[in-house]
């Protein structure tokens, strides 16, 4: 199923072609009119579907070949043979060099996007991209009046552990906790790395209640980990929920200081019990 942009550009990419084949008919074989074809491949190269950068000068490149065989004055050449085929196989090769510089930048803006939107150490979203999420399905729940929570997530005695079994044991700590949050929640919900040890989900139309059971289920997956022995430390997080109230226009700072206060009061108790043990 096409998107609204993939079919507008598709739209007029083939209107665009009619009108460039039907002048590539009309103008004589001995001519370089092929070259217009650049303009079409061009609006095809922004639709974004798979193998593009291949279909796109598959199909010029033909039409190009096809469009000689339609004009009048196919059997009555007035120039060396030569310079027609070699016309065309200019640029029928023209074509396809656009194609590929085109493939070449599309993967190099993906490649920046990439690194200007995900955490390279857990490979979720960063906290630029993982806000941005956060402020947006704030407004679309304004307006479309659906249950929004987040939840703020902070990895107990991080520091402990770098300190005391090296920084690649805390690398392995984050990545752990965040491979089982991710893999825990809803494909809806969203994960962001805010920094350090801090994560925070956005739970999209999803009320606390719902999210307190997700939750459950990604303390048992800690739980699991732990059990397994893998290493010295224990395995384990801190946390703070807060639900979006519609009724109540408060602003993704206040929404997230919410969440924020419930984690470090949680933090505190764990604290507690550390010391009581010790």
């Amino acid at each position: 199923m096409l998107s609204s942009r993939n079919a507008k550009y598709l739209f007029f990419a083939l209107l665009l072609t009619a009108f460039v084949l039907i002048l590539d008919i009309k103008t004589p074989l001995s001519y370089v009119a092929a070259f217009i074809y650049i303009f079409p491949l061009l609006i095809f190269l922004q639709i974004r579907i798979k193998n593009i950068y291949v279909v796109s000068p598959v199909f010029f490149s033909t039409l190009t070949i096809v469009a000689v065989f339609f004009k009048p004055d196919m059997f009555d050449i007035p120039t060396p043979v030569s310079v027609p085929i070699f016309n065309r196989s200019l640029v029928i090769s023209t074509l396809w060099i656009i194609a590929f510089l085109s493939y070449l930048k599309n993967k190099s803006d993906e490649q920046l996007k990439l690194y200007a939107t995900t955490d390279l150490l857990t490979g979720i979203l960063n906290r630029r991209a993982g806000l941005l999420f956060l402020e947006q399905q704030m407004r679309m729940a304004q307006r479309q009046k659906f249950a929004l929570t987040i939840c703020f997530m902070d990895i107990n005695l991080l520091k402990e552990v770098n300190d005391k079994y090296g920084h690649s044991e805390g690398d392995w700590l984050i990545n752990t906790i965040a491979n089982i949050i991710k893999e825990t929640i809803r494909e809806s919900d969203v994960i962001c790395r805010l920094g350090g040890d801090e994560f925070l989900v956005t739970f999209t139309g999803c009320e606390i209640g719902h999210a307190k059971n997700i939750l459950d289920k990604i303390q048992k997956r800690v739980y699991e980990v732990n059990t397994e022995k893998q290493k010295p430390f224990t395995v384990s997080f801190s946390y703070g929920f807060a639900e979006y109230d519609l009724s109540d226009k408060i602003s993704m700072d206040e929404l997230m200081s919410v969440a924020d206060k419930e984690m470090y009061h949680n933090k505190n108790k764990f604290k507690e019990q550390i010391y009581q043990v010790k």
